[in-house]
């Protein structure tokens, strides 16, 4: 437990003390200063009240008054020194001295000293009894103690609000922020270890969608096969009718401001492209990548050709348009599809095309010395050259020019047609991003397969 009677380090004091000394913070017009003095009349009024006997509950209540006053006039070494003023009334209510040293806390907060703020408080977690008061006094300390490299006390005390409150809507907050955390510095093991049973606690959407997307993420991080496939599934299924998932996010969520809801919204979106994407893309491993091209081990052509090449190529068509068509399905994501893997699909969805008519290229190339053998195949594979793998290729370019995204997918792209189609490409070096024109083609072609 955190002791108050002192300040621990001297970089606490010498912040503390400097900030006393200019009176923080200097008054800039009427209004800041107003706010100040209001806040010193509610300092001297508790004062009064206290040296008159008054009882240590309303004592250490006005006291939080004059801390409320200076934190939100900006003065918070003042915020501190009145906190701690109320927090030593020990016959004060647990819930008052709770407020008061999340008053404290965000006084430390202000003035930049993080481990004093985080002591404050997981303080003031003993007193904050209901879900709603202890959320957000965890709400606060979580940042500070990941930046203070707290993550295991972080884990201990999201656990056992999470175990004392299992279906409060902080409880799905606390446990993604944990989730994210362990994701962003890659501990797999403990973001799935935080996240275990949170995806049928019915959270808001946002919260259990990003969850299970984020499982999917750390599963196949550890696994490295398609064990991630099905949380990726439970996310796009709780998800749920795409028409509705804005309403439900904004009505769960009715006490946030539009520009917190519309960022809640945005995460939502790009982590159910990202959701889209998983599954599309073990979907391709299966059923595109695993169909090699068939090998000539002699005979004729005309043989090798219609009763083992032509079967191929009909089925790896299929299996390109199907996987396409699943990737697509980003492209439905309401109200609008994250960028980010529209241009992943997008590059997948060309590569793909691009692999096919370079793996015929190849076996082409493999057996050039049988009569005809070369151009054969090659006449095989020009109509997916242009009417397939093109397109593709140049929708994968287009939407990383709209969006300004570039990564080494795309990179792919663009060497592709840059080979194949060398008129077609420009690129320009100069701008950042890198930005990739295409002559004669509108912007955002379809990613959709076209009809055969």
């Amino acid at each position: 437990m955190a002791s108050f009677s002192r300040f621990s380090g001297l970089r606490a004091a010498l912040a503390l003390g400097t900030a006393c000394a200019l009176a923080a913070p200097a008054a800039h017009g009427g209004e800041p200063e107003t706010a100040l003095s209001a806040a010193t009349r509610l300092e001297q009024s508790a004062r009064v009240r206290c040296d008159g006997g008054a009882p240590a509950d309303a004592c250490a209540s006005a006291y939080l008054d004059a801390a409320r006053a200076y934190r939100r006039a900006g003065a918070f070494a003042k915020t501190i020194r009145i906190a701690r003023l109320g927090l030593v009334q020990f016959g004060a209510a647990a819930v008052t001295r709770s407020a008061l040293a999340k008053e404290l806390g965000d006084g430390y907060v202000g003035l930049g000293i993080f481990d004093q703020a985080a002591d404050a408080f997981v303080f003031a977690l003993e007193g904050a009894s209901g879900p709603v008061e202890r959320g957000e006094v965890l709400l606060h300390a979580l940042p500070l103690l990941f930046a203070l490299g707290k993550e295991v006390e972080a884990a201990r005390l999201v656990a056992d609000f999470s175990k004392q409150f299992p279906d409060a809507k902080a409880s799905g907050t606390l446990t993604l922020a944990l989730v994210l955390r362990a994701v962003e510095q890659e501990r797999w093991g403990d973001a799935l270890a935080a996240g275990k049973g949170a995806l049928d606690r019915g959270y808001p959407p946002d919260v259990s969608v990003r969850l299970a997307v984020l499982a999917a993420r750390a599963t196949r991080a550890i696994h490295k096969d398609e064990r991630h496939v099905p949380l990726a599934q439970v996310a796009l299924r709780l998800a749920g009718d795409p028409s509705t998932l804005t309403p439900r996010l904004r009505s769960a969520w009715p006490d946030e401001d539009e520009a917190h809801q519309d960022r809640r919204l945005a995460q939502t979106l790009t982590v159910l492209g990202e959701a889209h994407f998983m599954v599309a893309e073990a979907q391709q491993r299966a059923e595109v990548d695993a169909l090699r091209v068939p090998t000539f081990r002699g005979g004729t052509l005309g043989v090798f050709a219609s009763t083992t090449l032509r079967p191929w190529i009909e089925k790896k068509r299929a299996a390109i348009e199907a996987v396409s068509r699943a990737y697509a399905a980003i492209l439905d994501i309401q109200p609008a599809p994250p960028p980010r893997w529209v241009i992943a699909a997008g590059r997948n969805v060309g590569l793909m095309w691009a692999g096919f008519v370079d793996d015929l290229d190849g076996l082409g190339a493999r057996h050039e010395t049988v009569k005809d053998f070369r151009d054969a195949v090659q006449g095989l594979a020009e109509p997916y050259r242009s009417g397939r793998a093109q397109p593709a290729m140049r929708a994968c370019v287009s939407y990383a020019t709209k969006f300004q995204w570039i990564d080494p997918g795309v990179r792919d792209c663009e060497r592709w047609l840059a080979k194949n189609y060398p008129a077609t490409l420009v690129p320009v070096d100069e701008l950042v991003p890198r930005l990739v024109a295409v002559r004669s083609l509108p912007l955002e072609p379809p990613l959709r397969p076209a009809a055969p």
